[in-house]
């Protein structure tokens, strides 16, 4: 991995972890509901490389209701390696932009 993947993966790490407390902060004061957890299989690939599966277990507390959906669906999902993932992004990214 380049540099520059290294910090692709790590903002999408950091983004996608301010999201999920977010959510969870704005469900437990009631401004959402639960409805944004239906989408943590999907919003939680960020987590399932190498990388960011340490990253998950730096940050994960089993005391937060969101965090162990979220630890469970990173379970369930087969390891993706980071050059998957950024493959992924980069498609995405491109398909995006051709619309």
């Amino acid at each position: 991995m380049t540099f520059e993947d290294v910090a692709v993966v790590q903002s999408a790490l950091e983004a996608q972890l301010t999201e999920f407390r977010r959510n969870g902060i704005m469900e437990e004061v009631g401004v959402f509901t639960g409805l944004w957890r239906q989408d943590i299989a999907y919003l939680s690939r960020p987590f399932t490389t190498p990388i960011g599966r340490k990253f998950w277990d730096t940050w994960y507390d089993d005391k937060i209701d969101w965090m162990r959906e979220v630890q469970a669906a990173i379970d369930r999902t087969e390891l993706t390696w980071e050059s998957e993932y950024l493959g992924s992004l980069r498609e995405s990214l491109i398909s995006d932009q051709t619309r």
